[in-house]
Parts: structure tokens; sequence; C-alpha cells
């Protein structure tokens, strides 16, 4: 309790900022739908949107249809609180005769960018202001320490998501009368467990690089684009191994394919365990004595040159390669030759990062 005690002064301010702007931002965006439904229906059931819906319908429902719908099967279907197809401007309410209302946006992925760079900000403050070497200087044991900020910065940042989520539907829930809330189009459980399991796995990759990298504005860089490989080469690496696996004979699958299902889940959250469980490890020899340097443990280096160059090497080779075969041979070379250039940048310059090397024309002999 003294520990969490401690760990609560030290993030408290920016965990309490946190707490106000995701829960914030989550009332105001559910007041404001809430207000522009309200004037969209108010209007749609005035006598002049009325009048001028009989004299033209074809303003409203943007079709050159014989057949148009009625006023009240108008009204009915554009009353309902959230749209059956976001990008179909015939779902939507008019809140005067030239505006239509714009769809309730859910701020659950704000939310968890602004808990995330949170995180990342808090542990990154441990190392540059020594915080970390205070912890391990106390009476508490590592493993104690390390599911202390496991609590502080990964739980209560999940809790404050899942409240504010909660808070945003409770809202709409109360304000809203019952026969216009289409809940299945609005709320979609299984996306949210989705995101939220996004989360778990971003706040794991925190923390395990938090224990790894002690420069935190390359820290921030390494995973930015960590993050974009996840979202782009990753994907279509391991669709294209999985169709090269089932022969090609087979029809192709594409990434939405693969990685959709409990399956695919139950990969990820097995993921975030291993990666909880090496961050766990590497916590316990964790010494503090070198902040600050882009690897704060020495015996770490060549396995994270390593890991980078595989890591680089199977997203780019498997995942951005392949997708330039048929463009033509001459833009396929060049293609192919710049993302092999990429694959050899990133990792000189990680090894320049991680070992810096005395002289480049002794890379390895002038390691420091």
């Amino acid at each position: 309790m003294q520990l969490l005690s401690i760990l609560w002064q030290r993030y408290r301010s920016i965990l309490l900022i946190l707490v106000v702007l995701v829960c914030g931002l989550s009332i105001l965006e559910a007041s404001s739908s809430i207000d522009e439904w309200n004037n969209a229906n108010t209007f749609m059931k005035s006598q002049k949107f009325k009048q001028s819906y009989a004299k033209d319908a074809t303003k409203y429902t943007l079709e050159n249809k014989k057949k148009q719908p009625t006023y009240q099967q108008f009204i009915k279907q554009r009353s309902q609180f959230w749209f059956s197809n976001k990008h179909d401007v015939n779902q939507v309410g008019y809140l005067n005769e030239n505006t239509t209302r714009s769809e309730p946006a859910d701020t659950l992925q704000i939310s968890i960018g602004l808990s995330l760079f949170a995180v990342f900000f808090l542990l990154m403050s441990d190392i540059t202001r020594h915080f970390n070497a205070f912890l391990l200087g106390s009476k508490n044991t590592r493993l104690n320490i390390i599911f202390g900020k496991y609590i502080m910065l990964g739980l209560l940042p999940i809790l404050t998501v899942i409240v504010s989520e909660g808070l945003y539907y409770a809202l709409i829930n109360l304000f809203i009368p019952d026969q216009y809330l289409n809940w299945s189009l609005g709320l979609n459980l299984g996306e949210v467990l989705i995101e939220l399991i996004v989360f778990l796995l971003l706040l794991a990759l925190i923390f395990i690089t938090s224990t790894i990298i002690g420069a935190p504005i390359w820290s921030f860089v390494l995973l930015l684009g960590l993050l974009v490989s996840l979202v782009s080469t990753t994907p279509l690496a391991l669709t294209n191994i999985y169709n090269a696996i089932t022969m090609s004979h087979l029809e192709k699958i594409k990434p939405d394919d693969l990685f959709s299902g409990p399956l695919s889940l139950i990969v990820i959250i097995s993921i975030i365990m291993v990666l909880l469980i090496v961050e766990v490890h590497l916590f316990k020899n964790f010494s503090g004595e070198h902040d600050g340097q882009f690897v704060m443990q020495a015996k770490l280096r060549w396995p994270l040159w390593w890991t980078t160059l595989c890591y680089t090497s199977f997203s780019i080779g498997f995942g951005a390669i392949p997708s330039v075969v048929s463009n033509g041979m001459a833009n396929e070379i060049m293609q192919m030759a710049s993302w092999f250039s990429l694959i050899v940048i990133i990792n000189l310059v990680m090894y320049i990062l991680i070992f810096r090397p005395k002289s480049l024309k002794h890379p390895i002999k002038s390691i420091q």
C-alpha cells in the first residue's frame, strides 16, 4: 500500500488530467450529438419542413425515384439516432433545408490515444527524472514495483477509458427516447472489445520499451514506426505467407479476413501476456544506472538489433515488396530497391544508436 501511495503521488496530476479529458470528451461528444439530434427532429417535424417535403421530396431524398417515401416514412427513417450507413446521405436527418445531421461519433479511439500518450509520458519521465532509481533504492521488491506500475499506468487508464465509454452511452440512453435508439447500429460490443484488447497490446509495448530504451524521443520514434508497421506491412506479410502456405490455386484471403474472429483475439492476448512476462523479467535485471542511454541494459544490445533486423526484413520483405509485383519490370525493380534500401537504412541507424561505434571504418571493433 505504501508503494501504491508513492506511485499515486507521482502520477496523480497527469492521471487526473487524463480522467477529466477523457470523460469530459465523452460527455461533450454525447451532449453535442444529442443536441444535434433534437434540433434535427424539431426541424423535420415542423410545418415548414412538412410543406417543403410535400413540394419537392427529391430535395431531401436526393433520389429521382418516381415513388418517393411518404412524409411519415421519411420521418421514421431519419429520426433514428444512429445511421444504418455512415456513408449514405439518405440515412441522415436534416438540421435545416440545406444541412444534414452529423453521424454521432464514438470517442473510444481518441480516449485510447490520450491514455497511451499519458502512460508513455509518465514512463519516460520516470527515466529522465531518475524515479526508477529511487524506487529501486527503496525497500520494495522489483516485482512489487512493476506490478504497482501496472496498476497505476495500466489498470487505471483502462478503467478510465471504460468509464468514459459507459458515460457516453449512458447519456445517450438517458436523453434519447427508446423508439429512436437503434442500438444494433450504435453499440457493437465486439468492436469495443477488440479496441480494448489492442489498447492492452499497445500498453504492453510501451511498458517493455520503457524498460529497454532510455531516450524518450527515440523511444517515441520506434513505437510510432512499430505502430505503422502493425497496421500496414506486418498484416500483409502474415497474409502473404498464409496464402503461400495454403497454395496459390486457392482463393487468396485479405488481411481483414485473416485477422478476424476469436482466433486472432486469442493470438493477440497471448502476445500481450508474453510481452508482460518478458517485461517483468527485464525489470528484475534493471539497475537504473544507465538512464538516458539508448539501450539501458548492455546485454540487450545485440538481441535488440537482431530483433529489429529480423522484424523489418519480415515485415517489409513479405509485406511491402510482394505488393509491387505486376507493376511493370522497371517500376517493380525501382520499388523493390527502395524497400530494400529502407530495411538497410533502418537497421544501420539502429546499429549506430545501439552500439555507438567510435569509428565507421571499424563499426564492430570500435563499439563502446
